[in-house]
């Protein structure tokens, strides 16, 4: 049944959300070159929230920034235990002059692109199927969350470009 009704979705919209998806994506990448603890993750948020504004625009929502802040909030809840061992590691290569600072940068840009393009394609997802922004509830779309970034992390340290293009 979910085919069926992303069927009905124009092409055009479905289109113009993954451009929304991918623009926002390479926006919350960028945040994380200064490599500033706190300024880089506010970064990532700030373009978060900013895609999910653009795409309730593009499907006719009202948006609510505390709204945005929650739903955040909670799909990361959802994969930030695996995401533990990967701050671990990135504290250790950090501290190898030159080659931790860029591995950081590598690490925390991949990461900002798997949330960003997760995040965005749930609720691309969410609303195709009739949702609205305000009736969307995190805890039933978590383990769409969580599989869409474990699929990611598989894929972005090797092409990060070639899903959407």
């Amino acid at each position: 049944m979910t085919t069926e009704i992303i069927e009905l979705v124009p092409v055009g919209k479905r289109h113009a959300a993954d451009q929304i998806i991918r623009k926002n994506i390479y926006w919350a990448m960028g945040s994380c070159v200064f490599h500033v603890p706190w300024i880089e993750l506010s970064g990532i948020a700030i373009f978060q929230i900013k895609m999910l504004k653009e795409l309730c625009a593009l499907y006719g929502m009202r948006f609510s920034e505390q709204r945005a802040k929650i739903v955040l909030s909670s799909l990361f809840a959802t994969v930030s235990a695996c995401t533990v061992g990967h701050g671990f590691l990135k504290r250790v290569v950090k501290a190898i002059p030159v080659i931790g600072h860029v591995g950081g940068i590598i690490t925390l840009s991949s990461m900002a692109a798997i949330f960003t393009y997760a995040l965005g394609q749930v609720f691309v997802r969410h609303f195709e199927k009739g949702g609205t922004y305000l009736n969307f509830d995190p805890e039933t779309s978590k383990e769409e969350f969580a599989r869409l970034v474990n699929e990611w992390r598989q894929r972005v340290p090797t092409d990060v470009s070639s899903k959407e293009g």
